[in-house]
């Protein structure tokens, strides 16, 4: 187990430190997500070093970045043209959607029902929008990271 930095909960400056590359389906996942980030983080940072070196000052023309960090993401389907709706309902048992897959089990008692935190797709698209329309972003980094939950 983790321990969040403040001892206590969570926040936005807590990184996933203890996942790793494994047998384990479920920890390679948590561990490419912040893995991922992680990457993000420094092309963003790498790019802007090269520009100002380039350019030999930083004039605004920096690239930014915000990070979203959705919990366990659930949420309806997206809407199918009608012509596609009779294939879809037949797939439907069988989903590639890890989410959706999890929660048929749940429903039908093939697994036993987990706590976990999550977030409706739609709010994480709302999430989306409003970090892609914001004017000013926070000076630093760490206050770029948003746990969606």
């Amino acid at each position: 187990d983790q321990t969040p930095l403040n001892g206590k909960y969570y926040t936005h400056r807590d990184w996933n430190t203890i996942s790793e590359l494994s047998e384990n389906w479920g920890s390679c996942y948590q561990w490419s997500k912040a893995e991922s980030e992680r990457s993000a983080w420094g092309l963003v940072r790498e790019c802007n070093e090269r520009y100002a070196k380039e350019d030999g000052k930083s004039d605004g023309k920096e690239i930014e970045m915000i990070a979203l960090c959705p919990s366990f993401v659930f949420g309806p389907p997206p809407p199918m043209p009608s012509k596609m709706k009779d294939a879809t309902e037949k797939m439907a048992a069988g989903s590639s959607s890890y989410s959706l897959t999890l929660l048929n089990q749940w429903l039908n008692g093939k697994s036993p029902v987990q706590s976990r935190l999550c977030a409706d797709v739609r709010d994480v698209a709302k999430a989306h929008v409003a970090a892609g329309t914001l004017s000013r972003l926070p000076g630093d980094d760490a206050d770029r990271r948003y746990i969606l939950s």
